[in-house]
């Protein structure tokens, strides 16, 4: 009993031992430990109330004590060391050695050896299949780890992607902030450009883009302009020069002549215009990429540098001409005042003062291009100025209609009465030369207010003007002599039916004036002269 007792103790003391130092015990100390306490009772338990006591579950009980917190190998051994305990105390029982008898013992030997038997076949099944058990749960354990050892890979796994693609993103959503801010930055200088930029399909030439002030220049809706193809801007007489830039293979195309071109608004009135264009190849087909620049300034400024020289040139020789006629003049009336009017060189003397006296008024009209100086500038109304003079030379034109509208209103103008009377009659007398079986003049006042955009290329003020109109149904004219068309002495007439200054001398009083002058005309469709006077105070 003591010593039952005693080994219960020291069951208890390892037990307790196990719980509150398990942490700074070592595993395989505190399963040794477990087990000694297991096989102190058991043995103690054998020694005191011998083999039909509790002893031998105790034994039992550390072969799965060994098989559960050790392996299946110290199960086998805890088995083996149980069997041969009891064939050792049960040999001692029955020679007397321990127990004296007071130990409850097997009836026969039989008896002992088929319990002995039993007990260690029931001691070996329940460790084995506490082993395999305890296996188990070991595999799954294991498996459970290498489980979560695989999800916590694959989750670094996908935290390290999820990085990679955030950078990714990080890098996409760069480039592409990139890309806005450049394409913000290509499409306000396209659209901010004082030139026309478009993208035209070819050959049938549909405009895929045009910026905000191409469509300025031709007067369309952005709407508009994009229903529109090239050859609806560009006039038609320039449509063979951008096929035959256009026609060569992409490799072979040539640079496209700047120009200049003629551009068709929508209104139908033209300007010229440089054209810069590149071909390039797409998948779906050719486009052009052009830039188109109105020249209108630049041409203007090139017509008047281009006048003023004449202008200057025409002055010199005016002056020298007027010498040479003002010293035969002198000696002809020096003549003239010997010879008897009955003498028969007289009449020839006469002729030769006529020839004189048309030299001058040429010399006159030559220095009116030159200087466009102003006699007498008064407030006029050119309503009545235009009006004499429509009927003056309709009473020696018969075959001439007038078709005339006035603006009833219309504002006063700072006018010289005598250059604006010249100008008229040379308007009419060119109108008149164009339409040699017959036609009409149309005239036509109207207050205009110009601005800074269409008065700048000639370099005038904007504001009120007062436009007269003077179209024909005549013959008109084509670009090149329209571009020709004030020049001194330039005349399509023959030789000796005119002197090519009646129109230099309309673009010099206009010029003397402050004013503008712009011409209308097409061959086979007559000609318009549009004239801009500055309104005086009204």
């Amino acid at each position: 009993r003591y010593l039952l007792l005693a080994g219960h103790l020291a069951a208890l003391s390892t037990l307790f031992v196990g719980i509150f130092a398990r942490d700074r015990i070592p595993y395989g100390m505190l399963a040794m430990l477990n087990l000694r306490a297991d096989y102190g009772v058991g043995l103690n338990g054998l020694r005191s109330t011998a083999l039909l006591s509790s002893g031998p579950i105790w034994l039992m009980v550390g072969s799965v004590f060994a098989a559960s917190l050790i392996n299946i190998r110290a199960a086998v051994a805890t088995i083996v060391v149980n069997a041969v305990a009891l064939f050792i105390f049960g040999w001692q029982v029955q020679t007397g050695r321990i127990g004296g008898g007071a130990f409850p013992t097997f009836v026969t030997d039989d008896h002992a050896w088929v319990s002995g038997a039993s007990f260690v076949l029931l001691n070996t099944l329940t460790a084995v299949v506490m082993a395999r058990l305890v296996q188990i749960l070991e595999d799954a354990a294991r498996q459970s780890r290498e489980a979560m050892e695989d999800l916590h890979h694959e989750r670094l796994q996908l935290l390290r992607a999820r990085e990679d693609l955030q950078r990714e993103v990080d890098v996409r959503l760069q480039a592409e902030q990139a890309l806005r801010v450049s394409e913000a930055q290509y499409r306000s200088l396209v659209e901010h450009t004082a030139d026309g930029f478009f993208i035209a399909e070819l050959p049938a030439g549909r405009f895929r883009f045009l910026n905000q002030r191409i469509c300025e220049l031709a007067g369309y809706a952005m709407e508009e302009g994009l229903q529109r193809s090239l050859w609806d801007v560009v006039a038609v007489k320039d449509h063979e020069r951008i096929q035959q830039a256009t026609a060569e293979p992409a490799v072979l195309r040539p640079a496209w002549e700047r120009g200049p071109y003629t551009i068709v608004r929508k209104d139908g009135s033209t300007f010229p215009a440089e054209i810069s264009a590149s071909v390039l190849a797409l998948d779906d087909g050719s486009v052009a990429l052009g830039i188109l620049r109105d020249v209108t300034t630049r041409e203007r400024l090139r017509e008047i540098q281009r006048f003023e020289a004449i202008g200057t040139l025409a002055g010199g020789l005016a002056h020298n001409f007027n010498n040479l006629l003002m010293a035969i003049q002198g000696n002809l009336a020096a003549l003239l005042m010997d010879v008897e009017p009955s003498h028969p060189h007289h009449a020839l003397l006469a002729s030769i003062a006529e020839a004189i006296q048309s030299g001058t008024a040429i010399t006159r009209q030559m220095l009116s291009f030159a200087r466009g100086g102003k006699v007498e500038v008064k407030p006029t109304d050119l309503n009545q100025v235009v009006r004499h003079a429509a009927a003056m030379f309709g009473h020696t034109r018969r075959e001439l209609l007038f078709r005339e509208s006035y603006e009833p209103s219309l504002w006063p103008v700072e006018v010289d009465r005598g250059q604006i009377d010249q100008l008229l009659v040379n308007l009419f007398v060119n109108a008149w030369q164009a339409m040699p079986t017959g036609g009409e003049i149309r005239l036509r006042t109207e207050n205009v207010t110009l601005g800074p955009d269409q008065v700048a290329p000639h370099q005038l003020s904007p504001g009120p003007y007062v436009k007269l109109s003077v179209g024909d149904t005549g013959e008109g004219m084509t670009e090149a002599v329209r571009q020709r068309l004030f020049e001194p002495f330039f005349t399509t007439k023959e030789v000796g039916k005119g002197t090519g200054l009646g129109l230099a001398s309309v673009y010099g009083v206009v010029q003397s004036h402050q004013g503008l002058i712009e011409v209308q005309s097409e061959r086979g469709q007559g000609s318009t002269f549009e004239i801009f006077l500055p309104a005086g105070d009204r």
